[in-house]
């Protein structure tokens, strides 16, 4: 764990190198520093913080359908990839993609997702109805809010 430690920069390639182990997952955690830069697409671990810092770019790769990723933290960045194109881990428990530069529409696939425990897209650019089922809906308005044009339920606003 290096949060909290002002660290400027890049992530470097080599953090692509760490793997969960025997006995658990492992964890990066990179939160409250400076880093900037693009996120290295070899990292495949299970529990990711790299909330609080500048970076830029795609992190699509942190949520890779076959990925290891149980607990993404990804708030506040500058990230951004089109969320529509993305395959969500299996094992999915917590997603915070909140105050970055996302776009496209939030797929079906999330519904199906039946370990997730928290989620929070808000201050993005979303757009399309939100998907019904799951546990989507119960995340709450809080976690949609702040987008470019999402609506339907948990959301105020109705569709047209």
């Amino acid at each position: 764990m290096l949060y909290s430690n002002k660290l400027t920069g890049t992530i470097p390639d080599s953090f692509g190198s760490f793997k969960d182990g025997e006995y658990g997952g492992f964890t990066l955690d990179l939160s409250h520093n400076q880093l900037s830069g693009g996120i290295p697409t070899s990292i495949n671990v299970s529990s990711i913080d790299l909330s609080h810092n500048k970076l830029t770019g795609d992190a699509s790769m942190l949520l890779r359908e076959n990925g290891a990723a149980e607990w993404v933290y990804l708030s506040p960045n500058q990230l951004d990839f089109d969320l529509t194109k993305v395959k969500f881990p299996k094992k999915l428990k917590v997603l915070d993609l909140s105050q970055n530069q996302i776009h496209g529409n939030i797929p079906k696939q999330l519904i199906n997702k039946s370990d997730l425990e928290r989620m929070d897209l808000s201050y993005n650019q979303l757009c399309g109805k939100i998907p019904i089922g799951g546990k989507v809906q119960k995340m709450g308005a809080k976690s949609f809010a702040h987008n470019r044009c999402l609506c339907g339920p948990p959301l105020p606003n109705k569709c047209k």
